[in-house]
């Protein structure tokens, strides 16, 4: 029975088995294949041969937006009754009920104006220097100052900050007129009676530089030339040199297209009669002069 066994394992071992006896081996009967289930193909994974690239399915997107156009700045500009700094030169303006407008607070000075024009120039007067930033910008005709405002305009539009419906312009000489007097028809701009209480005149600092000139008796202004537009004189609504300093162009009317007359008297002068609020220079529109500048106002475009 042992040996038996052990001819059976070895049988196995070599893949085939005795037969009975041991006598000769057999082979075991074929066996039918077993099929694997059948698989649908829809379930079958995709698999790409060697080589290439399997194909994504393709899923529906909505249609892309185009891309907007960046917005463009908000049109601005000052509410009736604030204050304005023009962003192009940082020039101030006061608001005037009376007017509905808004006026320079200041004569345009040396600085703002080289925004335009660099190389401008405003020279010495014997000795006097004229030119600083701060002090008015002079040898400017009627025609630059014209062509100054309509720069203004044009820089403030552009970078948004000054809607189309305003505008920067010279005062017409009734406008400026009602703001030298400050509503009260006063004879001077600083009131009634001589000598003047502020502004910038020919006067005791004057006298010391130029020793042959006529000065106003018991005045001090401090300044012999033109002097920085802070330093001008504060009328009672809040503006600087009207009325001294320099000469203002003036407009004939609201279009601010055609010459008025040069107001103001400067600080070359000393006489009751050029110190009047009424008093007009008999220069014309192209002079160019070391005491002749302007003013700006803004307004609505329509006026």
């Amino acid at each position: 029975m042992p040996a038996l066994i052990a001819a059976l394992l070895a049988a196995a071992g070599s893949g085939c088995v005795t037969g009975p006896g041991g006598d000769s081996p057999t082979t075991p009967p074929d066996m039918p294949p077993v099929e694997p289930p059948a698989l649908e193909e829809s379930n079958l994974p995709t698999i790409p041969a060697v080589g290439e690239t399997q194909t994504q399915i393709a899923v529906a997107t909505p249609p892309a937006t185009p891309p907007a156009e960046p917005p463009k700045p908000a049109p601005n500009g000052p509410k009736p009754g604030e204050r304005w700094v023009s962003p192009a030169t940082g020039m101030e303006f006061v608001w005037v009920d009376s007017l509905k407008m808004w006026v320079g607070k200041y004569e345009v000075t040396n600085g703002e104006y080289r925004r335009m024009k660099p190389e401008h120039y405003s020279e010495v007067y014997l000795g006097a220097n004229l030119n600083g930033n701060r002090q008015p910008v002079v040898y400017v005709n009627f025609y630059g100052a014209r062509m100054f405002a309509e720069w203004m305009t044009d820089g403030d539009r552009a970078s948004g900050h000054l809607s189309d419906e305003l505008r920067y312009r010279l005062p017409s000489r009734t406008e400026w007129q009602a703001f030298v007097e400050c509503g009260d028809d006063r004879q001077f701009p600083w009131g009634n009676e001589m000598p003047p209480r502020y502004g910038n005149y020919a006067d005791a600092a004057a006298k010391l530089t130029f020793p042959k000139w006529p000065t106003i008796a018991g005045y001090d202004d401090g300044s012999p030339a033109s002097c920085a537009v802070e330093n001008s004189g504060m009328n009672d609504w809040g503006l600087f040199g009207v009325g001294g300093n320099v000469w203002e162009a003036t407009a004939s009317d609201p279009s601010g297209r055609f010459f008025g007359a040069w107001r103001g008297a400067s600080w070359r002068h000393d006489n009751e009669y050029d110190l009047g609020c009424l008093r007009e220079s008999v220069r014309d529109a192209a002079s160019l002069e070391s005491d002749f500048g302007f003013r700006l106002v803004l307004v609505p475009s329509a006026q």
